[in-house]
Formats: structure tokens, C-alpha cells, sequence
């Protein structure tokens, strides 16, 4: 899972399954792209 906290609130920004160490990239940048829809919205 993937989330960020702003004055007191937490957004879930992503949940997905890995199935290794490294979180892949497309993973991290829809979460991104979640996150700065949040702070604009």
C-alpha cells in the first residue's frame, strides 16, 4: 500500500501486490499521480 498524510489526513493512494523486493515503477508513479490529484483537489 501506498499512502500520504496531509494535516491530519491520511489518502490511500495505491494498493497492489509485490512480489519482490523492489516496488516496480508504474507502481510508484500512479501513486504519484494520485498524490498530486489529491493536494490539487
Amino acid at each position: 500500500m501506498v499512502f500520504t498524510v496531509r494535516a491530519g489526513e491520511m489518502a490511500l493512494l495505491h494498493g497492489f501486490s509485490k512480489k519482490s523486493q523492489k516496488t516496480p515503477p508504474q507502481e510508484m508513479e500512479l501513486a504519484r499521480r494520485r498524490k498530486n490529484l489529491w493536494l490539487e483537489g
